[in-house]
């Protein structure tokens, strides 16, 4: 049996492709979920030739990895924002938000 150069690299591609799914499957069970919009947004995308790009481009993706520090209003007294049940909010500053490893939790569960 012979077995070309070409089918031994569409065979890497797809395993490469494949693994890629898992990761992004497994990155949806470990991001934390608050309105679901995160966990949306996880997708595998093509990265170049060999690489895939598997994650979210959320600014909150970032936040919710690495944590965020207090926040303050820049130009005016107090920061104004809305609760999802309509409640308004005004206040001084909004306390750190802790980091939540998703990312990391993904990459220790293929180790």
């Amino acid at each position: 049996m012979v077995i070309s150069i070409y089918d031994v690299e569409s065979y890497l591609r797809k395993q490469l492709s494949d693994y890629a799914d898992k990761v992004a499957e497994v990155m949806k069970e470990e991001v934390p979920v608050r309105s679901g919009a995160l966990r949306k947004s996880i997708r595998k995308e093509p990265d170049g030739a060999w690489a895939y790009f598997v994650g979210s481009t959320l600014d909150q993706a970032y936040y919710t990895e690495h944590g965020r520090g207090e926040v303050r209003p820049k130009r005016a007294k107090f920061l104004h924002y809305y609760l999802k049940d309509g409640t308004e909010i005004f206040s001084k500053y909004s306390r750190p938000a802790p980091a939540q490893h998703w990312v990391e939790a993904t990459a220790n569960r293929f180790k």
